[in-house]
Order: structure tokens, then sequence, then C-alpha cells
């Protein structure tokens, strides 16, 4: 197998483009006219579970939303059910608390997001609890919206009065950031801010003129998440029926917890991967279910941070590679789950043909087995193997392929959009592209290394043959630092090497590179600047017909020679590219 890091693609004879090939779904209406994005929203299928009197969670990752990928989290509860509240804990003695950690404090918790902004000593925005004033900070743009909670213990959000938020009688007040919506309308939030209208997490509260809650966390930041502007976020919360809506804090921020999730109870994915401590919380109180478990229910079973039924499996292969993942879900219904009445089947749609249906492994195209072990009895977690052997490619080819859990009479049952997002390589090397950052957006600890540490950026290539994947680049302004690039080198050979970056008006630095080989060292410089297009978004040739052999003994390390904060210059490291010349010989491989 191949790093999951470094890309190998194939040249084809023609001199043409690398292709990427992607199976989608078109997404038209009825009528055959496209969708609008209120109706996607609106007739997607969403994953939904009742889990407490008057409240529902669910769910759904988009392909094609805003011409984006979106993952949607919804809690909705009917404030007019007795019993339903809203409950605002905070820490105000210099420490935080994760999300989760809020909920614990509170007795019948049933869910819970993050709440306004904050810095190490607590709230930074006005914040009244129980009547009596946490924070009182001056009013500014960026409290411009709030949620009040009445003596009743109904929720509203609203916009901040003329006279101010103590100006309220409500006995909970928290200020958060700029109104989506006030009276079913869109609010003039400012349209040049780079807050509202670059893409990013968001976690937000609605009500509905129903007097339903809305809360609601759109993941961002990662490749299966874009997060949304302040404008597509109008257009979510308006197909969701709120009639006021406000921003609460997001990004790394932006968490969903409820008590019906498994694990930590965090049902979204936090762009930072584990959840932030913030200095507040929402937390939404209701009474329990009183009505028994079904006969078939199932969640995912994940470790770490979250059980998010729309966390991928990423899985990268070689052409005629085995390939076999485990697909989790814990048992949450009345019923033992065994091999004659529980299945895998294929999901999006249901019961179709797979395109990695293997006849030596699968009950039949569209049904992919049981779990293994034993019956699994309420509670427990069973693992259902998805088996087959990577299909044979001539160029680098993505299949995205979704199961759910079905009973013998053809029920599913469970959440539906289990993904497995599987790449396919030719088993050649003849291009290696070595990226900075993972796919998933982590460092690339296998082929690269910094010093000093280096930080995260949404800055990316968009170059193509071949294309780079992963979400972001690496940055700093400090002058005389340092990156390495390390490819594993399949097939000795002579080589092309070339380096990519994105756009960015503060991309402007000078870095020095050296070539490292067992042949002897190569050495010069590049002006990695924004305006160079044969650099942004392109490959930019830095050095011809280098001869490299085979494994890990070269590198690339780039020096940061004046890219630094005074001048407002940034020193920006994203993918470097090893291209294999044709028929590359060399006589005597001994001396390198």
């Amino acid at each position: 197998m191949i790093s999951l890091i470094q890309r190998t693609w194939n040249r084809r004879s023609n001199a043409g483009s690398c292709i990427l090939v992607l199976i989608t779904v078109c997404l038209l209406s009825k009528s055959g006219i496209a969708q609008t994005n209120a109706e996607i929203i609106r007739d997607a299928d969403w994953y939904e579970r009742t889990i407490a009197q008057g409240v529902v969670a669910k769910s759904y990752q988009f392909d094609n939303l805003f011409n984006s990928r979106q993952t949607i989290y919804v809690l909705e509860a009917d404030m007019n059910v007795a019993g339903v509240g809203i409950e605002l804990p905070f820490r105000q003695d210099g420490t935080r608390r994760t999300v989760p950690a809020f909920a614990g404090t509170i007795t019948g918790a049933t869910a819970s997001v993050n709440g306004n902004f904050f810095n190490s000593a607590g709230s930074v925005q006005f914040l009244r609890v129980n009547g009596s004033a946490v924070a009182n900070t001056l009013p500014g743009a960026a409290d411009a919206g709030g949620i009040a909670v009445t003596a009743g213990g109904d929720l509203r959000a609203l916009a901040r009065p003329t006279s101010g938020w103590a100006s309220l009688a409500d006995p909970n007040v928290m200020a958060t950031n700029i109104p989506v919506m006030i009276g079913g309308a869109r609010y003039p939030f400012p349209s040049g801010n780079f807050y509202t209208v670059d893409r990013h997490p968001r976690t937000v509260i609605g009500v509905t003129q129903s007097n339903r809650l809305l809360m609601v966390v759109i993941d961002g930041r990662s490749s299966t998440a874009a997060g949304m502007t302040f404008v597509e976020l109008f257009e979510t919360m308006q197909a969701l029926d709120a009639h006021d809506a406000v921003n609460m804090d997001g990004g790394g921020s932006s968490t969903m917890w409820d008590a019906d999730t498994p694990g930590s109870g965090i049902s979204n994915m936090p762009s930072d991967g584990p959840p932030r401590a913030v200095a507040n919380s929402v937390v939404l109180v209701a009474p329990p279910l009183a009505v028994a478990p079904p006969a078939f229910d199932a969640r995912r079973a994940f470790a770490g941070n979250n059980a998010s039924p729309h966390q991928a499996i990423n899985v990268m292969v070689e052409s005629g590679d085995p390939v076999s993942v485990n697909l989790g879900f814990i048992n949450r219904g009345t019923t033992t789950w065994s091999a004659s009445n529980t299945f895998l089947g294929t999901t999006e749609a249901r019961n179709r043909n797979s395109v990695i249906f293997d006849p030596s492994q699968w009950i039949n195209a569209s049904t992919v087995g049981t779990f293994t072990g034993g019956p699994i009895l309420p509670g427990q977690v069973g693992y259902f193997p998805v088996k087959f052997v990577a299909p044979t490619v001539n160029v680098p080819t993505s299949f995205r392929e979704s199961f759910g859990l079905r009973t013998s009479e053809g029920l599913f049952f469970g959440p539906e959009q289990n993904r497995i997002h599987l790449t396919i390589m030719p088993k050649t090397d003849a291009e290696i592209v070595v990226e900075s950052r993972r796919p998933d957006g982590g460092l690339n600890t296998l082929n690269y290394s910094e010093s000093p540490a280096l930080a995260n950026t949404t800055s990316k290539s968009s170059v193509t043959d071949p294309p780079v994947f992963s979400t972001g680049a690496r940055y700093n302004a400090i002058v005389n630092s340092t990156a390495v690039f390390t490819p594993n080198i399949v097939s000795a050979g002579t080589y092309n090497l070339y380096v990519t970056m994105g756009a960015g008006s503060n991309n402007n630095a000078v870095a020095s590179y050296n070539i490292t080989r067992p042949a002897g060292n190569l050495s010069g410089v590049v002006h990695l600047v924004y305006t160079d297009l044969a650099l942004v978004n392109q490959w930019k040739l830095l050095a011809a017909e280098v001869v490299l052999p085979a494994g890990t003994q070269s590198s690339i390390t780039f020096t940061n020679t004046n890219g630094d904060n005074a001048s407002g210059r940034r020193f920006v490291m994203d993918a470097v590219r090893f291209s294999r010349l044709a028929n590359s010989q060399v006589a005597d491989w001994s001396i390198y």
C-alpha cells in the first residue's frame, strides 16, 4: 500500500491531464429542474432521532448545497411542551469548560451548544443569568444580536435593543454575534466583513413562529464540510422555518452535544478535532421519553471526540489491493442482532448495486453481509466488514460508497450516510505529490516536517494535473524557519521538481531551497509570491532532470529568508511535486 499522504499519479501516454473521477448524485426535482438550495434542504432525507419529549435531533451531509459540501446538525425543541426549557451555565473564575462538561452540570440536560464570545476570564459580551449580570461589557458591532429567556421559559432571538441589553427585563440574556434574521427578514449584516462573507463553522439559535427552538451547528473547514457565509446561513435558517435567528460564537468553538449520542455525546465534527473549552453554553432541558425503544435501532460506534453519523472512513489503496473496512454500530433497539435478521446494505439510494461489489465476499450486489462474531445484544457493538479487491484503474479514481443497516424484511434503521471514501491509485509513481497537511486537515507527519512550528492556513492551491487534496497549507512569518518535504521514491530515475501554493495578498516571502540526495545537494532561491502566475494554483518548476534514488534518501528543504510580520509577508508551505521523466535511466546507480 502507498502512503495516505504522499500521492502517486499515472501520466497518460497522450500527455493529457490526470483525471480524478468522482461518483456523484445529480440533484434534480421531480420535474427535472435543478432544485433551489431551500428545496435541497427541505427535501433531504434527514437522519432523525426523537431524543426527549418534544425534542428531535436531525442531521444530513449534503454533497451539493450552495455549490459545496455541507453538513448540518439541527436540534428542534417544542417550547410549548411542559418541562422543556433553557439554561445558561457559565464559568467566570478564569477557567473554561467544553460543551459536554457544561451539559454535565445541568440536571436533565438533553442537548447543548456553545454560547457567546470569550477570553481567558470568561464571556466578553453581556451575560445575565437568573437575574444577575455576569458580564457587562460595552456594546459594539460584535454584539448586535443575542438571545433572551423570559421568566416563563420562552426563548427569543433578537437584535440588541436601542437602550442596550441591560434594559431587557428577561432574567436570562446572552449577547452574542450578528443576527442572521429578524422577523423572517435577513438582518442587514455587513457585506464586507470577512467574518460574514467567508465560510466558517457556525452555531445558530433560531425560533419559529410556532415557538419551536432551533439549535443549529454547521460543520466547516474540512473536505466534507465547507462551512457557510452569512448569506448561506440566512437561507439555511429560512429553509428550516426560523422566524428569528442569531449567530453564536463559531469556528473551532462550534459544538453540539446531546444525551442520545454515544461516547462523548458530541454529534458534530468540531473543526479543531477535540471540543474547544468555552466560557458558557446554551443547554436544552427536556423530560425523558416515556416510550420504549424500537425493536431495531442503531448508532455509529466511534472512539475519539464524537460519534457523528457523518464521519466518513477514508481509504487510499492501489489497484488490485485487498480492502477491508469495518463499520461499527451500537445496538440501541430491543432486538438481538443475528446473522439472519441484521444486514449491511447499500444506501443513497437504498438497495442499489454497488460499484465495488465483490461476489466472493458479498451476499449480493447490494448487500455486503452481516457482522463478525456472535449475536449482538442490545447495548453491544457489532462490526460489519466491507471487503473487496480494489478495481484496476489507469488514472486516479475516487468512489464514495454509502451503507446502512437493514432487517431481513428490508427495513433500514439507524443512520444511512455511513460512507467510505475510496481513492484507487494506479500502480505507478510517475507523479509524486507531497503536501504539508493531510486530506483531513491534520499535519502530514509522514512526509513533512517544520521548525519552528508553522500554523494552519486555509490558503490552498487549486492546482490540477496532478491535483492536491488537503484543505489548507502551513505558514508563519518567522525568518529562518524551515519546512522539509521528504518523498518516498518508489522507482529510481530522473525527476523534475515543482512547488505550488494558493493565492493570498500576504503570501509573499523569498525562500532558499536545498535538494538533499546521496549524489550531492542542489540549491536555489524561489520567490513564494501571490503575484507569480506560474506558482499560484500552478506547478512552478524548481529544478529539472534531478537524479533521485529509490526510498526516502532525498528531500527538499525550504528556508524563509525574508517573510516576516513587520513587512506583512507570510512564508507559505503547501505542496511539492516530483515528476519522473519518461524512460529515465542512469548507467550506474551505485554512485547515487
